[in-house]
């Protein structure tokens, strides 16, 4: 019977471990820790602070840039095709709250 639980929780533990390897992700932590931060920035940034150059200055600036658009236009993309609607990404077409003196009537009281 105590092979039995031992061998269950082993096997349980197995489960939790592979779940964990499979889902989790790796986080740095630093001032630049935003999710579209890719190793080309990071090269870029770099390169730049070698020599501190308005052309890599530039290359910089770009290599966010190109980051951060592929980053954002996977997000719209996956948004899109998951709901339907690009649309819930406007501020401006999500449901308003009404103001408080209509949110209090009830049957025109």
């Amino acid at each position: 019977m105590n092979i039995f639980f031992t061998t269950t929780a082993q096997a349980i533990a197995d489960v939790f471990s592979k779940a964990w390897l499979d889902n989790a992700t790796e986080k740095r932590i630093t001032h630049r820790s935003e999710p579209w931060w890719n190793d080309t920035c990071m090269e870029t940034l770099l390169q730049y602070q070698d020599d501190k150059t308005p052309e890599n200055w530039s290359t910089f600036c770009k290599a966010t840039r190109a980051a951060k658009r592929k980053f954002f236009d996977a997000k719209i993309e996956e948004i899109a095709k998951t709901n339907r609607c690009p649309w819930d990404l406007m501020e401006w077409v999500k449901e308003r709250k009404l103001p408080p003196c209509k949110a209090i009537q009830y049957n025109g009281q």
